[in-house]
């Protein structure tokens, strides 16, 4: 903000002065030439004004500019274009030697700005008079945006912006208020900040949660060091992320927070703590977040959970379906909605780790799952857990969403007793553990190749223990539809088949 308040300051100075000591029937816009070289002389960038030029001192001094644009001498340098620039002065400043503007208006500014190799980008130069005597009552922009430019690459733009605010001076403490509009949903912000003190600022910003993201409060830092023929930002400072989610049909409130730090590559928040859940029935993990922003935008978060209990955290009123059936219906959703990932502004990986967890009343150890999402690629899903009856699962594939859901991969999944397993799945999954009780098996240990759906399964490349019976190949089950009943289908081979212990 700094920097654009520099360039409005520069852009009026000269013609100020002049106007208040020469005619007041001087036609302004008939002295382009002139007016141009003297306000890039003293800005000390190229400065041209396509459209009128409009002064006027009484009642209230007031200048407007229409189609004003400021390049840098360099070529990689800032440039600033705006539609039109209305300014109203206090006199009375005036005569102190001081420019205290009650009004700015910009209409459709757009600041360019380079992006250097390194992260670093090019500002604009401080201008040639001091920026402790300029005050801004309110500061106004309507349709702003923000563009970067970087070698070979077409510029990314930041659009949309309102803006209204107030600068004490050009060097600080500035604050306001504005939205950036997102489809029909404005992101509104705020912020408020010290004096630059050599090349720091303080600042504190506060962005409302809205359907694209949450709300964030930022508290720290801001900083552009000398990097090159550039600077380098950076952010340090504490932060907080909290927004309501619905997960399997209540709100969850959710907020991470902890010590951030960014820089023009990457934004990282170390120590993070997540904390999601009502308070009395909530989860926590800790661990670290980062979002990359070059070369391309990732986000990825690594978290730990001491204890994870999805019962208090899944529980619904006093009719609502158990947390097992709540999970369940949760995957469900999740797998049914084909867009989600399309949705997604850039790609994310979340793990999360838990020596323990409960679930349907029942507690599962060494939980470890990977989750990774990115825009037009199938979900990569990685999760490893040991479960009640002495069970072990792990999974390590892709997940088609959609009518069509289903999983792709490697799985392994070993129980001791059936009989108890399907006790507890008969809490969530119903049908599947029927079907679990009624094998005539104590103990199942499988491992290979699996393509699951709601259709049924096929596994490939199986190795297959029932009790004591080895077996090796490829199955496929296909679940009724209509009048046609489910299916199994098998071509395996045994080194040790227990022919006591099969089915009749």
């Amino acid at each position: 903000m700094r920097d654009l308040l520099t360039i409005v300051a520069s852009i009026v100075i000269l013609v100020l002065t002049v106007a208040l000591v020469g005619p007041w029937f001087v036609n302004w816009t008939a002295q382009r030439g002139w007016v141009e070289s003297e306000l890039s002389r003293i800005v000390g960038a190229k400065v041209r004004v396509s459209g009128d030029i409009d002064l006027k001192l009484l009642p209230i001094p007031r200048l407007e500019l229409q189609g004003v644009r400021l390049a840098s001498s360099r070529e990689d340098g800032p440039s600033l274009e705006v539609a039109s620039v209305k300014l109203e002065l206090a006199a009375a400043s005036l005569l102190r030697g001081e420019l205290r503007f009650t009004d700015a208006d910009l209409e459709r500014p757009q600041l360019t700005v380079s992006r250097l190799e390194d992260g670093a980008i090019v500002l604009p130069r401080m201008p040639n008079f001091a920026p402790s005597g300029v005050q801004i009552e309110r500061l106004g922009m309507r349709d702003a945006s923000i563009a970067f430019r970087a070698p070979g690459k077409p510029p990314t733009v930041i659009g949309l912006l309102d803006f209204t605010g107030e600068a004490s001076s050009l060097v600080g403490p500035f604050k306001g208020s504005g939205q950036l509009r997102l489809g029909a949903d404005p992101v509104k912000y705020r912020f408020t900040t010290g004096q630059i003190e050599g090349d720091r600022m303080r600042v504190k910003i506060i962005v409302d949660e809205s359907a694209y993201a949450p709300r964030a409060d930022l508290e720290g830092a801001l900083s552009f060091v000398a990097s090159g023929s550039g600077s380098l930002p950076a952010f340090e400072g504490a932060s907080a992320f909290s927004a309501t989610n619905i997960i399997a049909g209540s709100p969850v409130p959710w907020r991470l927070a902890g010590a951030l730090k960014a820089d023009a590559t990457r934004a990282v928040l170390e120590p993070a703590e997540l904390r999601a859940g009502e308070e009395e029935r909530g989860m926590s993990a800790t661990g670290a977040v980062s979002l990359a922003f070059a070369p391309a935008l990732k986000l990825d978060a690594q978290l730990v959970a001491r204890q994870l209990d999805l019962d208090k955290l899944l529980a619904g009123g006093k009719n609502a379906a158990p947390a097992g059936q709540r999970v369940v219906t949760l995957l469900a959703g999740a797998l049914a909605d084909a867009s989600a990932s399309e949705r997604l502004p850039f790609p994310l990986n979340v793990s999360l780790t838990s020596p323990t967890a409960t679930l349907a009343g029942e507690s599962l150890t060494d939980l470890r799952g990977e989750l990774a999402l990115a825009a037009g690629q199938a979900p990569k899903l990685k999760l490893a857990l040991g479960g009640p009856a002495r069970s072990f699962l792990k999974m390590d594939g892709a997940v088609e969403t959609g009518a069509a859901a289903a999983f792709r991969g490697r799985l392994d999944v070993s129980t001791r007793d059936v009989s108890r397993l399907s006790d507890w799945l008969a809490l969530s999954m119903p049908e599947d553990a029927r079907r679990l009780r009624d094998l005539p098996f104590r103990s199942i240990d499988l491992a290979g190749d699996v393509e699951i759906s709601a259709a049924g399964a096929l596994g490939r490349k199986l190795a297959l223990r029932l009790d004591r019976s080895e077996l090796a190949g490829t199955m496929a089950f296909t679940r009724a539809a209509g009048q046609e009943p489910a299916r199994l289908f098998a071509d395996l081979t045994s080194d040790a088949l227990d022919l006591d212990g099969l089915p009749e």
